[in-house]
């Protein structure tokens, strides 16, 4: 099946999560029965959390009314936000009356201004809350908020409740963005304390209950768990995290077929252990591998290969969908600040501050500053043994590549023992790029490239002697003429490894290898 991975993914594709739906599900059949729930989701950022509040949105969205709204708008436009709010609870009421073909599209509701048709129709419907939702939408469309504006805002879930005489969820994502609310210039009141205004209304306004999630997990803690905030303990909260393993497989096996059973497949572990089983990861990888599969029938070795080039291409490649997403990750933590990268990079194998602070030569304080800095952007966390890693094992890959140019990473994630060794040589001899060939690239296994000249590899398992039958080393010789590249033998055997030059020799025959064969030292010698 296609994955879909640039959107919510609702509907068919939506995946598992069964656990979650069911709460969520739970808290709207007890708010229809009068009991009040408010309930905090937390979960990395591409983990999830939007999927799940939109799918449940569209299982039970009719049950009651329930406005979502996403508060990442906030770090946009804080006055489209308010509007997108109001127009999500003027949606919920038009939606719960009925009244849709009455007061058209909903869509235009998120313009600057409403339309004046639109204004009539919804007077229309004798609604205390909607007129008090039309009016707060035209005061703050105009770019000048009354006094009192927020207040009124955030207090309408109480009143829709009020005035259907039933039940209001109220759906906020990204909810820990709302503290920048305070910040806002053009209203006449300031609002020190956002969350502090927000539980004071919650907690009067009967029939509604909560529902907000959020992503920047030390943010989130805070709002709900520190014992000096507004909503400390009022919250019951679900972590959204990876996939089980279990679960992960079954998500490779929606992407390759029922027949795919990857459960036994070493190469998947190794896949699903470097991105973590990270749901969105996960996705990615499967959508493109399953893509470049041929059609028919394909072997659980084809399986592992179209795995293998999907995770380079998509992590470890400049233009990869996930590297990209790093790439947009990694500005967003540091910014200008050469000190937060230097410390970041220190930190992609787990380390202590002081050892960090010794390899940059920085100050432990300035260190430690970073760090603590880096723990609330949720990219570090500190472990039992004192030491900091990354939350994130993807992210670390990708920052261990970019920043070490360790291009023979590819082959040392994903190879083959022998390919890993392979790989490892070449990185001591001096080879800048060894990356594991394509079928584009001809039969090689690796390719190990040096300034412009690129060498191919065959890897091969064993010691003299060794025997590479005819017809393959003959199709070896064509694609390394075809392509422009100098063919070479690979044979390991553990951690010991020999190179052989593909074109010794002479005639039709194979390569006949023993223990006096001339080996090379380096493939350096063969450019």
């Amino acid at each position: 099946m296609g994955f879909e991975t640039s959107t919510p993914v609702v509907g068919e594709q939506f995946f598992n999560r069964v656990r979650e739906l069911d709460m969520l599900r739970s808290i709207a059949a007890e708010a229809k029965g009068g009991v009040r729930r408010w309930l905090a989701i937390l979960g990395h950022r591409k983990v999830g959390k939007t999927s799940l509040l939109i799918e449940f949105l569209r299982r039970s969205g009719a049950e009651l009314p329930m406005p979502y709204v996403d508060c990442w708008d906030v770090r946009a436009d804080p006055l489209l936000f308010l509007l997108r709010f109001l127009s999500a609870i003027l949606g919920a009421a038009v939606r719960h009356l009925g009244a849709e073909s009455d007061v058209g599209p909903l869509e235009a509701m998120e313009g600057d201004r409403l339309a004046a048709s639109t204004v009539q129709a919804l007077a229309r419907l004798r609604s205390k809350a909607i007129d008090e939702a039309v009016q707060l939408h035209e005061s703050v469309a105009s770019g000048r908020p009354a006094a009192g504006t927020l207040h009124r805002i955030f207090d309408l879930p109480g009143r829709l409740a009020a005035d259907i005489k039933g039940p209001v969820l109220v759906i906020l994502d990204e909810f820990q963005e709302l503290e920048r609310l305070r910040r806002l210039r053009r209203f006449k009141d300031r609002v020190d304390d956002v969350f502090g205004l927000l539980r004071s209304l919650w907690q009067r306004q009967e029939g509604v209950s909560y529902v907000v999630a959020g992503s920047r997990l030390s943010a989130m803690r805070q709002i709900i768990a520190d014992e000096k905030d507004a909503f400390f303990q009022h919250f019951e909260v679900l972590e959204l995290g990876p996939f089980e393993r279990r679960e992960s497989l079954e998500m490779l096996r929606d992407a390759f077929g029922a027949g795919a059973d990857l459960a036994k497949s070493a190469m998947a572990t190794r896949i699903l252990d470097l991105v973590g089983d990270h749901p969105f990861y996960v996705r990615v990888v499967a959508g493109e591998a399953a893509a470049a599969l041929p059609g028919g029938r394909v072997t659980l070795h084809v399986l592992e290969h179209a795995m293998k080039e999907a995770l380079e291409s998509s992590l470890l490649e400049e233009n990869g969908r996930l590297s990209l997403f790093m790439e947009q990750r990694y500005r967003a933590v540091t910014g200008e600040s050469s000190t937060l990268e230097s410390v970041l990079r220190g930190f992609v194998d787990p380390a202590r501050i002081s050892e960090v602070s010794e390899k940059l030569h920085v100050r432990t304080g300035a260190v430690s500053s970073a760090v603590k800095t880096l723990l609330g952007e949720d990219v570090l966390e500190k472990h039992a043994d004192g030491s900091y890693g990354f939350t994130d094992p993807a992210f670390a890959l990708w920052l261990k590549h970019r920043v070490d140019f360790r291009l023979a990473m590819p082959p040392l994630l994903v190879g083959t023992d022998s390919e890993q060794a392979v790989a490892r040589r070449l990185a001591a001899d001096g080879f800048r790029g060894v990356y594991q060939s394509r079928a584009s690239r001809g039969a090689f296994d690796l390719l190990a490239v040096h300034d412009t000249r690129v060498i191919g590899l065959q890897v091969k398992t064993g010691a003299p002697p060794f025997e590479l039958r005819a017809q393959e080393k003959a199709r070896l010789l064509e694609d390394a003429r075809r392509l422009g590249f100098v063919p070479a033998l690979a044979l390991v055997r553990g951690d010991a490894v020999r190179f052989y030059d593909l074109r010794q020799g002479s005639g039709k025959g194979g390569l006949r290898i023993r223990d006096d064969t001339r080996a090379v030292e380096t493939l350096l010698e063969l450019l």
